[in-house]
């Protein structure tokens, strides 16, 4: 089994050392990097395959939310877990929709950090206990990928996902499972009733 390979980017070196440490601790084989800024965290993440990126939402030379965007357009499948100051209960939904992991206020990160990068390295998305979210941010980026395929009336590419049709087809039940939905008519209902745009593979 390769070792696991985790991009931490933040621009505090405190924080960042911090968050490298409790890495290190739980995961001892990983190979961590790390980046200060926004144009370090795309260039290593856009050169080389990783296994999870835990960045800051804001960070000098752009904004996190952008930078989430073009990592999703280009490795749609790599996990990010955003970090910030901001209160969980404003941003965690919007951070999720654009496409991240997870979503953890700088203050809980000592306590929940762990847990958060176990629960994404396991395909799932870290949900904050106690707060509630809209049923289709529980789907995992392959799952959140066919559900958006099917928003659009498009046929899912097994070849992008490296899947078979088979493995495409239980992903599709598992979204209608997890949004209890039974129907195509049913899909069109849930995406209007949560204001879904047809062009956005997240929110």
């Amino acid at each position: 089994m390769n070792a696991l390979r985790i991009i931490i980017a933040e621009d505090h070196y405190r924080v960042r050392r911090g968050m490298r440490q409790i890495v290190a601790d739980e995961f001892p084989d990983a190979f961590i990097a790390e980046a200060e800024n926004v144009a370090s965290l795309k260039s290593q993440v856009f050169e080389k395959d990783w296994d999870l990126v835990i960045s800051d939402f804001s960070m000098p030379g752009g904004n996190g939310l952008k930078a989430l965007h073009q990592i999703r357009v280009q490795r749609p499948f790599l996990p990010v877990l955003m970090v910030s100051i901001y209160p969980e209960e404003q941003y965690a939904i919007p951070v999720l929709s654009a496409g991240a992991s997870g979503y953890l206020n700088k203050d809980s990160i000592s306590d929940k950090l762990t847990v958060a990068i176990k629960t994404i390295l396991n395909g799932e998305r870290y949900l904050i206990p106690g707060m509630e979210f809209p049923p289709h941010l529980s789907l995992s980026l392959k799952e959140s990928f066919v559900f958006n395929c099917m928003m659009n009336g498009n046929g899912v590419d097994a070849a992008l996902l490296h899947l078979t049709r088979d493995e495409i087809e239980s992903i599709k039940v598992s979204v209608f499972q997890k949004l209890q939905l039974g129907t195509p008519a049913q899909l069109e209902a849930y995406v209007r009733e949560h204001k879904l745009s047809k062009m956005n593979s997240y929110s």
